[in-house]
């Protein structure tokens, strides 16, 4: 009876720090989001309109009416809906939303006719060439670029598999020699639509099971999810952003199936999610350190509940022997040695910079190609000056604390207050086919409906954090680890891109991820005023 007694001592005192812990989480996250709401309502970032290939961000004064009028009415017409969102089967309105999702994504593609560029560009040409057995672009001196960024080869290794698919259909279908590249391309931007489609569902998924039989809730999810438009302009966006986030919510869901069940058959399918994740997008190692963290805080009584914990070094496993294995399968294949490429730590050196032309802490080739230039590609080299820069970056921080301020909070509000998260500049910076732009493309590039497009998105974009400051402060009262990943790998996101390489497009699959959040937020804002007029709750 002492043994027993003293065994549930020590696990109340564990349940008692995982509360306190997963408190402060939540304050955090509501803080932070509050914070977000208010910039995103006063000010708003803009991509310069004439620079096509150059992503220059520009800080503007907000009208703030606007949201505290859109706000309110968004809450009056849930309040409105509730009963009708209350008994409407998920199932049925996920399948309106796929369809929505679906013919937006395919007309968009359709329209826009997208040639990829840049690294897009880079990568769909390597995939198309490896596919056909010519590594010369693993060899290439002048501007090595898989020498620069070696992490890309997931992604390419993605695009390689589906170019050996599609390159032999369409010769079998007889499409001419100069249409099989831009035929293929539009293939792929075809299945980033159908991934856009299947990471909806998933978000969906991981609802249910956070919180099961709440109809409400996931119905408004949905809505949500039918009303984020970004998604929609990133299907033709050829990168590892849709894939990495797709395979990073599917582990999400899969490690939320094994907490519930104890079925270790989900605990391997989250590892190899994660794994894939990080392969095909690297900055996915975010949501690998949230769902680490909601693993720890995870706290049921039940037997052998540490056992859950193994999960956190088999998914670390995974994820670090699927981070070397393409470099390893393309310098075998190619007899090309490509190395580790640029330090990462030049990425932190970039993002603490203020000589970007395009904004504070974004891209600036001095601390990344310019390094790898300078050292003549020796990684002891490259280190050396990259570390001599992050220490002067680091004491003129310390010397000018105001200074150091007013660029942090710059840097937030370039990237967190760009509404449309270069939605549309990624896809006009790119070429399209035809002779002429077509009409709905050069609408959406110039015309009112991208006017109208990002005044929505500027709308909706306050309303996401808000509503999701919302969700986190009812969270604090009564906190669920089971709710914990996703807005685990958001505040995880915000830190990451604080310090290292900033863009507002970085932050759209966090935007994706607080959805959740803001429909629950929302879901608990109508259960209050319900239980404070007296009316049923939904």
């Amino acid at each position: 009876m002492i043994f027993s007694a003293e065994k549930s001592n020590k696990t109340a005192d564990r349940g008692a720090w995982a509360l306190w812990l997963k408190r402060a989480f939540y304050a955090a996250m509501a803080l932070l989001l509050l914070c977000l709401a208010v910039m995103s309502a006063l000010r708003t970032a803009h991509i310069h309109q004439n620079a096509t290939h150059d992503d220059i961000v520009l800080l503007a004064a907000d009208s703030f009416w606007p949201h505290l009028l859109f706000l309110p009415l968004l809450g009056l017409a849930a309040w409105l809906l509730r009963g009708r969102l209350a008994k409407c089967d998920p199932n049925k309105l996920a399948l309106v939303m796929a369809l929505w999702v679906l013919a937006l994504g395919l007309l968009w593609a359709h329209a826009a006719q997208l040639t990829p560029r840049a690294d897009q560009r880079a990568v769909a040409l390597a995939g198309a060439a490896f596919a056909q057995g010519d590594f010369g672009r693993l060899h290439e001196t002048g501007y090595p670029y898989f020498q620069f960024f070696p992490f890309q080869l997931g992604f390419t290794l993605w695009l390689e598999a589906g170019f050996r698919v599609t390159l032999p259909l369409l010769r079998a279908l007889h499409v001419a020699q100069a249409d099989l590249y831009p035929t293929a391309v539009m293939i792929f931007q075809t299945c980033n639509v159908l991934l856009l489609c299947g990471l909806c569902l998933l978000l969906l998924w991981w609802m249910k099971l956070v919180l099961p039989g709440k109809r409400l809730p996931q119905n408004l999810l949905l809505l949500f999810l039918m009303g984020f438009t970004p998604a929609v302009l990133y299907g033709t966006f050829l990168y590892g952003v849709l894939p990495g986030l797709f395979f990073s919510v599917l582990a999400a869901v899969f490690q939320m199936q094994f907490l519930r069940t104890g079925k270790w058959r989900w605990a391997v399918l989250s590892a190899g999610s994660i794994a894939l994740a990080c392969a095909l997008k690297p900055n996915s190692m975010i949501m690998l350190a949230a769902l680490c963290i909601q693993l720890l805080l995870y706290f049921r009584k039940e037997r052998r509940a540490w056992l859950r914990l193994l999960l956190i070094p088999l998914s670390v496993g995974c994820v670090l022997a699927a981070g070397a294995l393409p470099t390893l399968l393309y310098e075998r294949r190619s007899g090309a040695e490509l190395g580790a490429g640029i330090p990462r730590t030049a990425w932190l050196a970039m993002g603490l910079a203020e000589t970007s032309k395009l904004g504070p802490g974004w891209w600036d080739p001095q601390y990344s190609t310019g390094v790898y230039y300078q050292a003549k590609g020796d990684p002891a080299a490259m280190a050396a000056i990259t570390r001599a820069t992050l220490q002067t970056q680091f004491k003129q921080l310390a010397r000018e604390p105001g200074r150091a301020l007013r660029f942090f909070f710059q840097k937030a509000e370039s990237q967190w207050c760009e509404p449309t998260y270069e939605s549309i500049w990624v896809n006009a910076a790119c070429e399209h086919g035809g002779d002429a732009l077509n009409t709905l493309a050069q609408s959406v590039y110039t015309g009112k409906t991208g006017l109208l497009l990002q005044g929505w998105m500027n709308l909706c974009q306050t309303a996401l954090y808000a509503l999701a400051a919302l969700g986190a402060i009812f969270q604090r009262r009564k906190p669920k680890a089971s709710l914990l990943a996703l807005p685990a790998a958001v505040l995880g996101g915000f830190l990451y891109h604080q310090l290292f390489e900033g863009k507002s497009q970085y932050i759209f699959p966090y935007a994706l991820l607080l959805l959740p959040l803001a429909a629950y937020g929302l879901w608990q804002g109508i259960q209050q005023v319900s239980q404070k007029k007296g009316v049923d709750q939904a």
